[in-house]
């Protein structure tokens, strides 16, 4: 049976699987002629024995067995059978209705009986009854293995409390607990494994006190529900891996929220994992401010720079400089190279500015093969000497297939009345003059006069001064 919409009586029947044991012949073969035309598959046997065989290899959907046969009666294969399975209906034929029977029956679990001499279109009933229930049964088996899908994909540990009982922890809570599935779990829990949660001074079981948790929880408002999960008990396999058992595990803070499913007595209990999303934010930021070819700075980390920048000169009076280069020719090396070297011209030649430049310095990718540096707390004069020592430590790189490329540069200082788009289109003017003076040159472009800007300028190069700007054949 595999259809699980809403099927009609004869697409029911059509789905089924049903296995049928009776011993007497001419019984047998006149309903297999009725029933064969109805159900989907029909599997028979002349006895209990070679029944309970056929059960174990096929798994039918349904069981039809009459009681008095050879070798295994009908009741002691519902038995086997009902030691195994406590889902599968199975329907008896019988001309017994005495008390003893009904007693065994009900005993049994027998879903349907139907009596002899045994009338097809109430056999075919009792089929179609168990059928729907089995139909039924399945739909809520679906809706809930998707529903457990649904919580065994958040990576985020979840419980489900019903009854004040764990019906279910997703995957990630029980690779939290160290244990194999819930199943281990429940059973360790003789040997006093839990898990408690700690919110404030409070500690709780949450196998014990969920409805405590929950308006422990409620009250502490979703601000501040910042509890901390650890396991405990003599199955914990956290703690049987610590050097000292008195020794708890390594707290962990969890956000912690709960939900009540409407209609039902179950609690939903989330918790996410603080140091994991904080990791996992930081991991984000760096993909979205860093340039992926490169590794330095892209274009949105720099615009928050500069803006910072501008914003802490204006605050306390201070003043920075930009340097904007390019490669020069960078055409003819995709060209004549490949793009893959030309790449492998961008990386080398990032990282090695990056090495040359204070801890304060900004190096970012501009766009295709160009590149700014940000300075805080120096002027141009300064700015347009860094600028040089790049220029030629560049010139002396050997770089792998290309060997020697130049770079072009444009230097401009920040002035208060700067936004970023007055301060950078200067860097690109100086930058423009350097390509039309004959490219390898460094050029600057000071701001207008501006007899509101007293700003002093700082024209020491601090870190900058030193002589020694390290090529990368040096790093490595």
């Amino acid at each position: 049976m595999t259809d699980l919409g809403s099927p009609t009586d004869t697409d029911l029947l059509k789905s089924l699987t049903v296995l049928y044991a009776e011993d007497n012949e001419e019984i047998r073969d006149q309903l297999c002629i009725f029933l064969r035309r109805r159900v989907g598959t029909l599997l028979t046997a002349d006895n209990g024995e070679s029944g309970l065989a056929l059960y174990r290899q096929a798994k039918p959907d349904m069981i039809i067995t009459d009681i008095l046969m050879p070798k295994m009666d009908g009741l002691s294969m519902a038995r086997a059978i009902r030691n195994d399975d406590t889902q599968t209906p199975i329907i008896v034929t019988t001309a017994y209705n005495d008390e003893n029977f009904f007693m065994r029956a009900i005993e049994l679990s027998i879903d349907q009986y139907v009596l002899k001499p045994t009338d097809p279109y109430q056999l075919i009933n009792a089929v179609l009854r168990c059928g729907r229930n089995l139909w039924r049964q399945r739909e809520r088996e679906a809706a809930n293995q998707y529903a457990r899908f649904l919580l065994d994909i958040q990576t985020n540990p979840l419980a489900v409390i019903n009854e004040g009982a764990i019906e279910h922890l997703n995957k990630a809570f029980i690779q939290f607990l160290g244990v194999e599935d819930l199943a281990a779990f429940r059973e360790q829990q003789k040997s006093g494994l839990d898990i408690l949660l700690i919110l404030g001074e409070r500690s709780y079981s949450l196998t014990k006190e969920s409805a405590q948790i929950s308006n422990a929880l409620l009250e502490a408002g979703d601000a501040q529900a910042i509890v901390y999960l650890r396991c405990a008990g003599g199955g914990c396999q956290a703690l049987k891996k610590q050097d000292d058992l008195q020794r708890s595990v390594e707290l962990r803070p969890f956000a912690a929220s709960v939900n009540l499913l409407e209609g039902h007595n179950k609690l939903v209990f989330t918790f996410a994992d603080i140091a994991s999303i904080e990791s996992h934010m930081r991991k984000l930021e760096e993909i979205a401010f860093t340039d992926g070819l490169t590794g330095v700075a892209n274009r949105a980390s720099l615009q928050q720079i500069l803006n910072a920048e501008m914003q802490r000169s204006r605050r306390h009076g201070g003043t920075f400089s930009i340097i904007l280069f390019d490669i020069d020719h960078f055409k003819q090396v995709n060209d004549n190279f490949g793009h893959q070297v030309g790449d492998d011209v961008l990386r080398l030649l990032a990282s090695t500015i990056a090495d040359n430049l204070r801890a304060t310095d900004t190096i970012a990718r501009w766009g295709g093969e160009e590149f700014m540096v940000v300075c805080p707390e120096i002027n141009i004069e300064a700015a347009h000497r860094l600028a040089e020592k790049l220029r030629q430590l560049i010139e002396h790189i050997t770089f792998p297939e290309v060997k020697q490329i130049t770079s072009s540069f444009g230097v401009t200082q920040f002035q208060k009345n700067d936004q970023s788009r007055s301060l950078t289109q200067r860097a690109d003017c100086a930058l423009y003059r350097a390509k039309e003076g004959g490219r390898n040159r460094v050029e600057q472009e000071a701001p207008a006069p501006d007899e509101n800007n007293d700003t002093p300028t700082n024209t020491a190069l601090g870190d900058h001064s030193r002589a020694d700007l390290h090529p990368p054949s040096l790093r490595t």
